[in-house]
């Protein structure tokens, strides 16, 4: 949705750098990216020098990079995910990033780095969740979690209720314990 379909939910990411010394704000919040869209779901590369989130800038969820400069100064974004993404994660090292597709499936795609440029791969499924995926702002938590070997995944997997099973009933039942068999 954009912005002038719905004021009252919108959301952006914003950097905040602090101060090592006093773990306070050593300066105001860096819109990522200040446009008339909702962006969520952010999350820092583990050398810090780019952020993976999710806008809604081109009509649906998806997953876009920005790059954060050594003073926090954005630069430039690409889009990671062509049919719609959810949730970015990135894995240590930074060479590769998931994402939840819109069916509920872990994409993974490769990040190939070179001075100023990133180049990403196409997405690859690399398996089927039972996760429903969401942009809702007020629901940011992401609904999985990726080892430091990229190897492993932890789903928070909706609880599935074994059918209900056939209930009998037996009217006047003490009667038949008196009965011989």
């Amino acid at each position: 949705m954009i912005k002038e379909d719905r004021p009252e939910t919108l959301h952006d990411v914003a950097l905040l750098a602090l101060d090592p010394a006093t773990q306070k704000p050593a300066g105001p919040p860096i819109p990522v990216r200040n446009t008339r869209f909702n962006e969520n779901s952010g999350v820092l590369s583990h050398d810090d020098k780019y952020l993976a989130y999710v806008s809604d800038e081109s009509g649906r969820a998806e997953v876009y990079v920005v790059g954060i400069g050594p003073d926090g100064r954005v630069g430039r974004h690409w889009r990671v995910s062509p049919d719609g993404g959810y949730h970015p994660r990135w894995r240590p090292g930074d060479r590769e990033l998931f994402y939840l597709s819109p069916s509920g499936a872990i994409l993974s795609v490769r990040v190939d780095h070179a001075p100023g440029e990133l180049q990403f791969g196409g997405p690859v499924k690399l398996f089927s969740t039972q996760v429903t995926p969401s942009i809702s702002n007020t629901e940011t938590r992401c609904p999985y979690a990726v080892s430091a070997d990229g190897q492993r995944f932890i789903v928070n997997t909706p609880a599935i209720t074994p059918a209900a099973l056939p209930v009998r009933v037996i009217a006047g039942w003490p009667a038949l314990l008196d009965k011989p068999r």
